[in-house]
């Protein structure tokens, strides 16, 4: 669950940042876009990294894997 809510919420929050610098910068929507899209890679980096350390540590328990 905790996933779920970090893939929804980190683009979210990144977006509304983008948001306000926007209303303040007058570039609408720029901002709110590409911290959005930053958002969305970072969580996509993140899962990614995770999971391939999560794989890497299961491999490691099967019998005669490489140590």
């Amino acid at each position: 669950m905790t996933r779920a809510v970090e893939i929804v919420v980190a683009p979210l929050l990144m977006g509304l940042v983008g948001w306000l610098l926007d209303g303040w910068w007058g570039t609408a929507p720029f901002a709110m876009l590409g911290l959005g899209l930053y958002g969305v890679v970072g969580v996509f980096v993140r899962l990614w990294f995770a999971y391939d350390r999560e794989m890497k540590a299961e491999e490691a328990k099967l019998p005669g894997a490489a140590r």
